[in-house]
């Protein structure tokens, strides 16, 4: 879950985005897991993920880079470890790989997939679903916008690595996988708290820096400028999600 110095709260994780987890249980059925195999879970989070593949009974490790969160997911029953995707320290000792909406978060990308493929035994699996091409680019730009009006914060930096199938095809093959599935799944999604909560959630990092009046100014101008595009009074707040999803094998 956790890289760029993003710090998590797995209490505010569960209240205002739930329905990451939710909606990732399509992967597993991309998966397949088969009692006795062993599965690592990249970016696992508080677990319940991880928790929905055990009841397939196969042996499940968490990885995650937040001890926050790890620590978490230790107390709901998954054996979760502190670690860091651009240091997966295993050769060769897992049947498959599954991660979601993690990958996004881990822009040293050649290092986290070289540490994939060689953590997987030979015809392993790795499967996951992250942010793609244009994902949350509303948001994106608005934020941009802001920083720009706001030269006093410095420049925004966007923390995510969004590619297209193309680059993030080209990124597997080099380290070695052969790609059997990959889709770029444009997936508006409603959000359960607004787009306050969003920002809260997964702008933790970027606002760590302000003061309280600035991250009420940023959250207030924010929700402004998105209120139009992302907003309508039938059915909330939602976040224009871009995913892209894959099946690769080693």
């Amino acid at each position: 879950m956790s890289t760029n110095g993003h710090k998590w709260n797995p209490k505010g994780y569960e209240e205002h985005a739930h329905y990451v987890y939710k909606l990732g249980e399509p992967l597993i059925a991309l998966l397949s897991p088969t009692e006795s195999e062993k599965i690592m879970d990249l970016g696992c989070g508080h677990g319940e993920l991880t928790l929905r593949l055990m009841e397939f009974e196969c042996s499940v490790t968490g990885i995650d880079s937040s001890p926050e969160m790890v620590s978490a997911a230790n107390e709901n029953g998954v054996n979760a470890v502190v670690m860091k995707a651009q240091e997966l320290a295993f050769n060769n000792e897992f049947d498959g790989i599954i991660s979601n909406a993690a990958i996004h978060w881990m822009t040293d990308i050649d290092k986290v997939l070289e540490g994939c493929f060689r953590s997987l035994k030979p015809g392993g699996r790795f499967v996951g679903e992250f942010g793609g091409e244009g994902n949350v680019g509303r948001i994106v730009n608005a934020t941009a916008r802001y920083f720009e009006n706001h030269p006093e914060l410095g420049e925004f930096s966007v923390p995510w690595y969004f590619p297209s199938v193309e680059d993030f095809a080209e990124d597997l093959e080099h380290a070695g996988f052969y790609i059997e599935y990959m889709e770029l799944i444009d997936r508006p999604t409603p959000l359960p708290t607004g787009i306050k909560g969003w920002l809260l959630t997964f702008f933790h990092g970027l606002m760590s820096g302000f003061t309280e009046e600035q991250k009420d100014s940023f959250i207030n101008e924010i929700s402004e400028i998105l209120k139009p595009e992302l907003y309508n009074k039938d059915n909330g707040w939602y976040a224009d999600y871009v995913r892209l999803r894959f099946k690769a094998l080693k």
